[in-house]
């Protein structure tokens, strides 16, 4: 548990997705009239909520329009608080998703502009209902479905690029869990200092939760499934002749900051060095 100003906590958790909001075009923006509340609160707890309502929110929210998060109020007595959140131009009530997907109490309103009123309450620490979702988790994991879905991406993806499309298409759970951590990565793909830890916070998991979630549905560590991504990206730069992208730029807009271990990593993971890849292909599209 933790004793500051909630405020302060909010606006860091509202400004952590502002970049993938910006990747989809849509404004993300907090306000309150309150700089300073202090409280007791669980911070894992919060995040988890909010980032997981926001992240679909966004999802479905049209490009061009703003997305406003309001501080509302603090109930001490009912250890939680509300946010009003409100999307301009686009009535999204009818988009069950948002509110059945979450464990939160969830009012909609639609207003006359066709804006859309979302009420949250969100609670302030962990409650009963989440422990025992937690023990879910834990149980599913040795599941026949899941499972099955071990056996089928292992020997069905041999090529990491069918891998990568295959989830972005999946409607099911898992391909849901795993769009957004495709989203996210490629949102901050060209940052070096992008890790584990800050794919873990926005996707409001704990490290132990991310890995275990990772590596059931690719068999693979975060850590190995950043890195394909980043790899796969590169290698799809380097096919387009018509970026006239260098290697060291291909490098850098990829996340590496080393030449030497881009290239190594490159030659590991498809057998050829960046250079020569970019240099065949060039000779097979003439």
């Amino acid at each position: 548990m933790n004793d500051s100003n909630i405020i302060e906590y909010l606006k860091g958790v509202i400004h952590s997705l502002t970049d993938v909001a910006i990747e989809q075009n849509v404004i993300l923006i907090f306000v309150s009239t309150l700089r300073n509340l202090n409280t007791s609160y669980d911070k894992d707890v919060i995040r988890s909520h909010l980032v997981k309502f926001l992240l679909l929110l966004i999802k479905y929210t049209p490009s061009r329009q703003k997305v406003s998060v309001f501080f509302d109020e603090l109930h001490q007595l009912n250890q939680n608080f509300k946010l009003v959140i409100i999307i301009t131009g686009i009535d999204l009530t009818r988009v069950t998703e948002l509110t059945l997907s979450s464990q939160l109490k969830i009012d909609t309103k639609c207003l006359t502009d066709h804006s859309t009123i979302f009420t949250l309450e969100i609670p302030l620490k962990i409650n009963h209902y989440e422990n025992k979702s937690a023990q879910r988790y834990e149980r599913i994991r040795s599941m026949p479905y899941y499972l099955e879905i071990n056996n089928r991406l292992t020997s069905h993806f041999s090529k990491i690029e069918n891998f990568i499309k295959h989830n972005a298409h999946k409607s099911s759970e898992e391909g849901k869990f795993l769009k957004r951590v495709n989203l996210i990565v490629t949102t901050y793909l060209h940052n070096n200092e992008f890790s584990v830890e800050k794919l873990s916070l926005a996707m409001a998991m704990s490290r132990t939760q991310l890995y275990r979630k990772v590596k059931l549905l690719t068999e693979m560590s975060p850590i190995q499934y950043i890195l394909l991504i980043r790899l796969q990206t590169a290698k799809e730069l380097l096919s387009v002749s018509a970026l006239e992208l260098n290697i060291s730029e291909v490098s850098y807009k990829v996340g590496f900051i080393s030449n030497s271990h881009f290239s190594r990593a490159f030659k590991k993971q498809f057998g050829v060095n960046p250079s020569i890849y970019r240099s065949k292909n060039s000779e097979s599209n003439m």
